[in-house]
């Protein structure tokens, strides 16, 4: 699935040393590290999510300075070049790798498997967010794995309480790779979180609308047709009682669609016959809804003949 993400959050220079240091108060009043902090947000492209995470390993290494921090960097990253021609060390390619073995750092210093499976969940999601209960529901976390992954400068709540991280951060997760076995459940297991969700949610949340689209286009990858129907069975009852006939339609008619052409979905073929016949109903009237319910009535029935 592709990725339509912004690039990178630029920090200004002057701005990189206060950020940099927001947590460690001992040294943002030390003129030295203040200038060490920018001279070392500089070296990473100024780049806020890898500032953000580097904060968040000098507030869990507090006898640590910022040569301390630099130095620790300047050792991985010289491993890994080392193994490089000369001239395959260029400048940009220098600075890439630097970034990325400054995501490596915060990534090591998490404790839980459960925070590093929430952040694989969440970079399978696009970079507009994913509800918070989504992302525990699929990746077995809790919410105060959530606040460790906040806390880590991983992933930040937007205004929305959406969980949503930096598009570096997305790449580095999604650069590290994942067996097949994985991602194929990772994937099932995200679009079945929303698709539960979809059922709990108020209809005023619209927080799930872009997560259920990405579940959708999950589901369809992985040939899960009947759970793609009850998706789109789900998202037409949250869209109609929010008001909105036409996204309500828009899911209705991609759930008539999947039970046409895959027989394995066609128990859902009632239901959706059903919503069909409640949104004309909205739209046009009982009698021109009338077929439609009798037609869903026989669906229904005869799902429920078969067992």
């Amino acid at each position: 699935m592709s990725h339509d993400a912004p690039p990178p959050r630029i920090l200004a220079r002057r701005d990189t040393a206060a950020r940099m240091l927001d947590r460690r108060p001992d040294l943002s009043v030390e003129r030295n590290e203040r200038r060490r902090a920018r001279e070392l947000a500089a070296s990473l492209g100024n780049q806020a999510a890898v500032v953000d995470i580097l904060a968040a390993w000098l507030e869990a290494n507090p006898d640590a300075e910022l040569r301390d921090l630099s130095s620790a960097l300047a050792d991985r990253l010289q491993l890994r070049l080392a193994s490089l021609a000369p001239a395959s060390r260029t400048e940009e390619f220098t600075v890439t790798s630097r970034v990325e073995e400054a995501f490596e750092l915060g990534w090591e210093m998490f404790e839980e498997e459960r925070v590093r499976e929430l952040l694989r969940v969440l970079a399978l999601c696009s970079p507009s967010g994913t509800p918070e209960d989504v992302l525990c529901a699929a990746a077995d976390a809790r919410r105060p794995d959530v606040e460790v992954a906040i806390e880590s400068g991983f992933v930040r709540r937007d205004e929305d309480g959406l969980v949503e991280a930096d598009s570096a951060t997305l790449f580095f997760i999604r650069s590290r790779g994942e067996p097949p076995a994985s991602r194929y459940e990772r994937r099932l297991r995200l679009a079945m979180a929303v698709r539960d969700h979809a059922a709990r949610v108020a209809p005023t949340d619209v927080t799930l609308d872009s997560a259920a689209e990405c579940a959708h286009q999950f589901l369809e990858d992985l040939a899960q047709y009947g759970l793609q129907a009850s998706l789109a069975h789900r998202m037409t009852e949250l869209l109609r009682l929010r008001g909105d006939l036409t996204g309500a339609r828009v899911w209705v008619q991609r759930g008539l669609d999947i039970v046409h052409r895959h027989p394995i979905a066609a128990p859902l073929a009632g239901l959706l016959a059903l919503d069909e016949a409640a949104l004309v109903l909205f739209e046009h009237g009982a009698t021109v809804a009338r077929p439609h319910a009798s037609r869903a009535v026989e669906l229904l029935a005869a799902a429920a003949a078969r067992g």
